[in-house]
């Protein structure tokens, strides 16, 4: 048996491995695997960092073109990225993050931001929530989810927070935030690339939260 036909025998019976894995059960270097999956078509998973495969004939992709073994996530589409990118091309009304997360499995804040940055996608703020749309037919996809009543829950989401609630975050970072709209990043989106990129960890919702406790953005604000 060569080692293309042992790649094919491996994944039968495991479906979903690490590379390390695929590499030690060959004894082949990490060149080597990955000439051999190669020949016989493979997907990288989606989640941590593409470094689960399973080959191109196993997965039974859902209607959004994902599968899931394990806690490995697989797309049709390709990366997170550009899963993302088909995901919102194809919808009729975008995706918010919440949803996103809850359709893919993962965190997406800082994918969602390098992508509206990089003017793959962009974003509009409906009822208090982003909402991510594609930057080809976006204005269609905005009209019709200005078009869908608000569930219960989206509503109180919505609602804006009472002042005497403080936001939750830390004041470390409070201060963090208020330095850098006193520089001049007079916006959550804006606030949150520049702290990320200084290494400090604060949430988007926790900016934003900020913003409206402190009436930042409006008049006479500091």
């Amino acid at each position: 048996m060569n080692s293309i036909e042992r790649t094919i025998e491996l994944f039968k019976t495991h479906l979903v491995l690490h590379l390390s894995d695929v590499m030690g059960h060959l004894g082949k270097s990490r060149t080597s695997t990955m000439r051999y999956l190669k020949e016989v078509g493979y997907y990288t998973s989606y989640n941590y960092a593409g470094e689960y495969y399973t080959l191109k004939t196993i997965p039974t992709f859902n209607e959004n073109g994902l599968w899931k073994y394990g806690n490995a996530y697989f797309s049709r589409h390709g990366s997170l990225r550009d899963t993302t990118k088909a995901l919102i091309q194809n919808s009729e009304c975008g995706y918010t993050h919440r949803e996103l997360r809850e359709l893919l499995g993962v965190r997406m804040y800082n994918t969602l931001l390098l992508m509206v940055n990089d003017g793959l996608i962009i974003r509009e703020d409906i009822g208090g929530e982003y909402v991510y749309v594609s930057s080809g037919k976006g204005d269609e996809q905005i009209l019709t989810r200005r078009d869908i009543p608000l569930k219960p829950k989206e509503k109180r989401a919505a609602t804006k927070m009472a002042p005497s609630i403080a936001p939750t975050a830390g004041l470390n970072e409070t201060i963090e935030v208020l330095l850098a709209y006193i520089g001049g990043r007079v916006q959550p989106d804006s606030v949150y690339g520049h702290l990320y990129r200084k290494g400090v960890h604060v949430t988007p919702k926790q900016i934003r939260d900020l913003f409206e406790f402190y009436g930042l953005g409006k008049k006479n604000s500091i």
